[in-house]
């Protein structure tokens, strides 16, 4: 995903000569590009360029041993993403991105923003784009380990749409993140030993977000979370008539970590609304840690760049990655009262156990395999949903 474009001349697709001179171009000629970041047309001089990229995930969907409720095939193919992403630098320092998924027959935009740089260490950026509370969620869903969040960022949104500014108060050791969308959300995030001799040390990040927003749902738009599996099935919803009324915050401490093969990180979430006047918690925890099989350095939530590029004749498969996790998510009893969830339908907790190995057999394309095993409790007396146990393989492709 990282790393130098690679430019061509294509002065005979356009060509701008400079005057007098036959055959030889100025500053304004364009060059095609093609490299990690897309493919594109830039400037001779670099000061524009415009990249796209296509991304793609499919995916094989197993439920194993117990199936779920409402659920009839044990298994299914599907389109998970399907993206264009087309990003754009202008004269200035001006930078632009916008990002729209065509899968499962609708389209959505995810990201649509322009940036500046108001100074050294601060950049402006406007519009729609990823939700600055933690690592995890401002990493592309491409760079995951696994084939979703931890159930901890089931609790986040995954993006918003407003204001932000952010940057390096300290490069390379303290950043931050300040949006003002629907509410307030700031973070900080801190690598206070990234020049330590001590090794194990180096990669140590810590940071935390927090947000806060005012909410008044409508009986069309509630304003309230829908919990999901990692199968895609609700285990957790409010009825029909309930909606945010007060209040809603989130506090989110986390952690990354990686030394030689080894990478880690977690993130806790206490969150709270308000339903029907009364004060309602969430608290959630994720854990996930991966191990390179094949010799390179781990980053956390990094993508994997193969160092020997999937070549069978000269022994080279690329890349290969263990990954394990574990995670907890408990709602508050507020939420079981008449008029929010009805405890027959909705889940009180919910914990999932995952494994998987993942394949990188060249840079841009990936094969995850990811195992959850999730069980729940219920509020009271109510019945227990029964176990999920999903298989999920994906094929991932960004060009």
């Amino acid at each position: 995903m990282r790393g130098s474009l690679r430019a061509c001349s294509v002065a005979a697709l356009v060509a701008i000569l400079r005057p007098g001179v036959a055959g030889a171009a100025d500053d304004r000629t364009a060059v095609a590009v093609a490299g990690p970041s897309g493919f594109g047309l830039q400037s001779a001089d670099g000061a524009y360029r415009l990249n796209l990229r296509w991304l793609l995930q499919t995916d094989f969907q197993a439920f194993l041993i117990d199936r779920p409720p409402g659920v009839n095939a044990s298994s299914s193919f599907v389109v998970h993403f399907a993206a264009v992403q087309m990003s754009a630098v202008m004269a200035g320092g001006v930078r632009a991105q916008l990002f729209v998924d065509f899968a499962q027959g609708r389209v959505t935009l995810l990201d649509a923003w322009a940036e500046v740089d108001l100074a050294k260490r601060m950049t402006l950026r406007v519009g729609k784009f990823l939700y600055p509370i933690s690592e995890e969620r401002l990493t592309p869903g491409i760079w995951l380990p696994f084939v979703s969040t931890t159930l901890a960022s089931v609790l986040l949104p995954s993006r918003n749409t407003g204001i932000q500014l952010y940057g390096e108060a300290i490069p390379g050791v303290l950043k931050y993140n300040v949006a003002l969308t629907d509410g307030v959300t700031a973070r900080i995030f801190a690598r206070p030993f990234s020049e330590s001799v001590v090794a194990p040390l180096a990669k140590l990040g810590m940071g935390v977000g927090a947000s806060y927003a005012h909410r008044s749902g409508l009986l069309a738009s509630p304003d309230l979370p829908v919990l999901r599996t990692y199968g895609g099935r609700t285990f957790f919803a409010y009825d029909d008539g309930a909606a945010a009324d007060g209040g809603s915050w989130r506090v989110v401490p986390h952690l990354t970590w990686a030394w030689g093969p080894v990478a880690a990180y977690a993130d806790w979430v206490h969150a709270a609304d308000h339903v029907g006047g009364a004060p309602i918690s969430y608290d959630a925890y994720g854990v996930v840690a991966s191990a390179v099989l094949t010799g390179e350095d781990a980053e956390p939530l990094s993508y994997i760049v193969p160092k020997h590029p999937f070549d069978p004749s000269n022994g080279h498969f690329g890349t290969f990655l263990l990954v394990g996790g574990v995670g907890r998510l408990a709602i508050g009893a507020n939420a079981f009262r008449p008029g929010a969830a009805n405890p027959a339908a909705a889940s009180r907790t919910a914990t999932v156990y995952g494994g998987g190995f993942n394949w990188y057999p060249v840079s841009g394309i990936a094969v995850l395999s990811s195992f959850g095993h999730m069980f729940f409790e219920s509020a009271g007396d109510a019945p227990v949903r029964p176990d999920e146990n999903v298989l999920i393989v994906r094929l991932q492709v960004a060009l």
